[in-house]
């Protein structure tokens, strides 16, 4: 009996061990870093002397948990540096004020944040910059700087100014000026950009190449066509130069100019259609009622802004100047039937064009038909 109770108090304690272990806590995790994720979405561009960056707020720690506390971002730039392992600061930008780390979630709720750097002056052909950014926490700490971008720093052509316009009945001459830089020819273009007056929509309206005669530090002429205009609205016109440059791994940027001061113009449509041709009257029969008639038919106009025709009309013993419209309404198509002749009379007959301003073009050639008796 006593050998049997050992044996049941020790099963018992072995049981009471195993159920306590079933409750003992796993190895404890170690704290998160809050360290934000690196950026991988910078980009830059250049007009000018300025580099415009952006990228997209991080909202996660590399342990893929959220941002407690964002820091600043350090803008980081290296010269002629093909990759940066460490931060060379030149700006730093404050985190968004706004939505806090901790309540952004899904794509509605991304931030983008934007910096500007004017580039050194010194730089010379061909020079170039690397760029990235580096996120820091509440606690300065980051891991890690961003993807890099380059940018060219050649200098680049400078426009000076749009100096006159003249408007034509199918386009706005608009004239400027550009100062050589000292890229090769082949690598720049001339652009004339407009905008509504009133507007911040700029819209490329036709490139030319750069000559290939100048030297750098001469200022040249140019003329541009712009043959999208639109009749009596107010435009703002510049001039921008784009030049293009190989940065290192064999990639190709294009970067602008700045733009020129602002030219207005309001072009007015004084302009009327084209005189019309081919003008014919014939006598082509007697109407139902015993009354004759005349058709007059002539070649139709192309002008975009074609409203329609006048026809007019004057008799023999009469001087050209005395003839007059016999259309109530303006004409769509290119011909029109004449039912109030008489038999016996001959009757000049002459075609205008009218766009849609009522500017009126000079009168065709007359044509003349006689009605028999």
């Amino acid at each position: 009996m006593k050998m049997a109770a050992v044996v049941k108090l020790l099963s018992a304690g072995v049981l009471l061990i195993v159920t306590s272990g079933c409750g003992t806590p796993g190895a404890p995790m170690p704290p998160s870093l809050d360290l934000p994720k690196p950026v991988q979405d910078l980009q830059a561009t250049r007009r000018g002397n300025v580099v415009t960056l952006s990228w997209t707020v991080p909202q996660e720690t590399t342990d893929q948990t959220t941002i407690r506390k964002l820091g600043v971002t350090r803008v980081c730039r290296a010269i002629d540096q093909m990759y940066m392992e460490t931060c060379a600061s030149v700006l730093e930008v404050s985190p968004p004020a706004g939505t806090k780390p901790e309540e952004a979630s899904g794509k509605e709720a991304k931030q983008v944040l934007t910096a500007r750097d004017r580039l050194p002056q010194t730089a010379g052909l061909h020079a170039f910059a690397v760029y990235a950014v580096e996120v820091e926490n509440g606690r300065a700490r980051s891991a890690g700087l961003s993807n890099q971008v380059a940018v060219p720093l050649s200098p680049i052509s400078q426009p000076e100014t749009l100096s006159g316009t003249k408007v034509l009945p199918e386009a706005v001459l608009v004239e400027g000026s550009v100062t050589l830089g000292p890229l090769p020819p082949e690598q720049e273009r001339f652009r004339l950009s407009r905008r509504e007056k009133g507007s911040d929509q700029q819209i490329a309206v036709t490139e030319i190449p750069r000559p290939r005669s100048g030297v750098p530090g001469e200022t040249i002429s140019l003329e541009f066509r712009d043959e999208t205009f639109e009749w009596e609205k107010s435009y703002e016109y510049s001039l921008s130069v784009i030049a293009s440059e190989n940065l290192p791994g064999s990639k190709k940027a294009e970067f602008e100019s700045d733009y020129s001061p602002d030219l207005s113009i309001t072009p007015h449509d004084v302009y009327p259609p084209a005189t019309p041709t081919g003008v014919q009257a014939v006598h082509s029969g007697v109407l139902e009622g015993g009354g004759d008639f005349i058709d007059i038919t002539w070649n139709g106009n192309n002008e975009k802004d074609l409203a329609g025709y006048n026809v007019y009309r004057r008799e023999a013993q009469e001087p050209a100047a005395a003839a007059i419209r016999i259309n109530s309404k303006l004409l769509i198509t290119p011909s029109f039937r004449d039912d109030t002749v008489q038999k016996g009379r001959r009757y000049f007959y002459s075609v205008s064009a009218v766009d849609g301003r009522k500017n009126e073009s000079e009168r065709s050639p007359e044509t003349s038909e006689f009605v028999p008796k």
